[in-house]
Parts: structure tokens; sequence; C-alpha cells
């Protein structure tokens, strides 16, 4: 079945051990019209309530007591796996699925209370994340981390340990390109998704964070209740669309020269090796076709790099020889004696960016479009 648009919801629903839990979580889900839905701190040790969901499960256990993510997909939902990774924590659960030929890389976190562990946590998914991830990423879950000052209600002394600490999200943020997708959306908005009983402490420490490209498929993104019983979390919601629609500006254009690139070299055997591994997992079709997605984006972010590179390296050398003239033009008067190398200065600039330029009206010749 295509659905269209694509519900995700994401819940710390801090145990589900209990039947009547569940019971509740099942017709919350049903109420939300979830597709797909985040689970953490499931406290499950074993897949024995997997027939109780009237879909799949994909677990990372944790135990009875603590920890434990997992992905409940909707039997509605007409999708393919194509792996997965779950590590033996209880903290992540990563799956790459077709969904109408879109492919996605749902990733759950449930990360540490202590700033310690959850800096080292972040590195870990983020290494997790970077190795596995084959398609569009969604990556939702606790963090146990604010972001920023405004997604925290505390005293002054907390709000001064949030500014100084070290933030591992961020860098995971930062690395694999994706968005704070509920703050991009509400940039001046005040709302959290955990609090005390006594309201004196909140904050907004459950996100979904998206790859930037699926910006303009979100057709709405919240924080609202979840009424199962026994969880001082709220819920957060995404809906996209998921089909493809309209691709965007045309064309990318491949400049061929890049083939001759020993970095760009690297970066594709790479892709070589790594897909080469998933051919006795998947139909080479589905393999081929996840290797040409993948191609072509690690080719444009390539050819996007190499293409700033140039206009920094144009800008810097411009700038350079603007001081130049502007030294050449206040020491006419021939006191100065070093003049003669002011000019071999100017000359050797203004030759490098010769060279630059017409390297960039060469390369603007040397494109191939896909």
């Amino acid at each position: 079945m295509s659905l269209n648009p694509l519900h995700i919801c994401s819940l710390n629903c801090q145990g589900l051990r209990k039947y009547e839990k569940r019971i509740r979580l099942k017709e919350w889900i049903k109420q939300q019209k979830c597709n797909i839905i985040f689970l953490q701190e499931t406290h499950f040790s074993n897949n024995s309530i997997d027939k109780e969901f009237t879909g799949d499960l994909y677990h990372s256990f944790g135990s009875t007591q603590s920890r434990g993510v997992s992905i409940y997909i909707n039997q509605k939902i007409k999708y393919e796996i194509i792996d997965k990774y779950v590590d033996q924590d209880g903290r992540i659960v990563l799956i790459n699925t077709e969904i109408d030929k879109n492919i996605f890389t749902f990733v759950n976190l449930y990360a540490p209370n202590t700033c310690k562990d959850r800096n080292i946590f972040f590195k870990k998914a983020l290494s997790v994340i970077e190795k596995y991830s084959l398609g569009i990423i969604i990556i939702g879950g606790d963090m146990n981390e604010t972001l920023n000052i405004k997604d925290r209600k505390s005293n002054r002394k907390d709000q001064q340990k949030i500014k100084n600490k070290t933030n591992g999200l961020k860098t995971l943020i930062k690395k694999l390109k994706v968005i704070d997708i509920w703050r991009a959306i509400n940039p001046n908005k005040t709302q959290y998704t955990w609090k005390r009983k006594n309201n004196e402490v909140a904050s907004r420490i459950d996100y979904f964070l998206v790859s930037q490209d699926v910006r303009p498929r979100v057709l709405s993104t919240d924080i609202r209740p979840a009424t199962i019983q026994y969880t001082d979390h709220l819920a957060i919601s995404l809906k996209i669309n998921h089909c493809q629609g309209n691709k965007g500006k045309g064309y990318f254009k491949l400049n061929n020269s890049i083939l001759n690139d020993e970095s760009y070299k690297i970066k594709i055997n790479t892709l070589i090796d790594k897909y080469e591994k998933l051919r006795n997992k998947k139909s080479l079709a589905i393999v081929w076709d996840l290797f040409k997605i993948e191609v072509r984006e690690k080719t444009i972010e390539h050819c996007k790099l190499k293409a700033k590179q140039k206009r920094d390296e144009i800008t810097k050398l411009e700038q350079k020889l603007k001081l130049l003239n502007e030294i050449h033009d206040n020491n006419l008067d021939g006191k100065n004696n070093n003049l003669p190398n002011i000019i071999d200065s100017i000359n050797k600039t203004e030759e490098t960016l010769q060279t630059l330029y017409s390297d960039k009206i060469k390369r603007g010749t040397n494109k191939i479009t896909s």
C-alpha cells in the first residue's frame, strides 16, 4: 500500500513491560495514524511481545529495567528491508528500507544521561550512521541533550553549564549534514518534550534530525502528548511527502575532469567496495540503483567542494592583488627599494589568477549531463 504522507512518530515510553501499557500504546499509535514509530526505553529483553503488534518490530534489547529501542512499522506499509544494524546496548537501531522507490535510513537513538557518556555515544552513533546509511537519513529519538538555551527551562547556573559543555550531538549534526527539523520550522517557538513533575525543569531533548534535502518534503512536525501512562515525555511527530515529486533544478552536469582527480577516485573506489559487500544480501538491480544514487550524491558533493575551494582561492588572490597594487601605488616615488619585488609579486599573482580563470572556463566546456 502506498501511503502519502508518511507519518513518523518518536516516543520515550519509559517501559513497556506491562501489558496494559502496551495496549494503550497500540491504541495511541492507531489514533495518531502513525506509519512508523521510534520507541525508546522499551525495557524489552527479548522479542516475545512482537506477536502483539500488527506490524514489524526491529529491536535493540536493553534490560527489563532500562534502555531498549525499537522501530515499529505498520503492516499497511509496503516496504522492503535492505539491511539493518542494532547495537548490543539497547541504544541504537538502524534500518535501510525501500518505500515506494525511495531508500530511507531510519535511525532510532536513545542517548545516555551523563554528558561524558553522551559524547562517547554520539561519536559511536556517528560512526555507525556513516558506515551503514544508504538513503534519506531520518534520525529520531531521545537525545538527552539540548541544542541551545532556548530548549531548556532551568535556573541560571544550569543554563551556564549548558552553554559551556561539549555537545556531541552538535558534532553529529554537523558531520551528517542533518537538521533539527522542528526548530528549523519553529525558529522562535518554546516547547518542551520532557518535564519534571514540579515543572521547574523542562527541556526539548527528543528530536527528528533529517537530511537537509528532506525539508521541502516536510508537511508538518510537532510535539504532542502521548497518553499511554507513566511517561514524562511527549511524543514528536513528522509528516513527509515521501513520493519523489518534483526533483527541482533540472540536470546536474558532471565536469569530466574530475575523473582524473585522485581524491575523487578514492571516494568512488570506496563506494564500489561498499556495494560489493551488498551483492549477496540484495538483488543486483537494487544494489545497482543504490550505487548509482550514492555515486551521484558523492560526485555532486565533491564537485561543490572543489568549486568552493577554487572560488575561495580566487577570492584570496584577488584580495592579495588589490593589496599589492595599493602598496605599489603608494610607493611610486622611487624611495622604496622593494618596488621591483612588489611588481614581481603583482605579475605572478595576476598570472596565477589568469590560469585559474582559464581553468574555470575550460571546466564549463567539459561537462556531461547526468
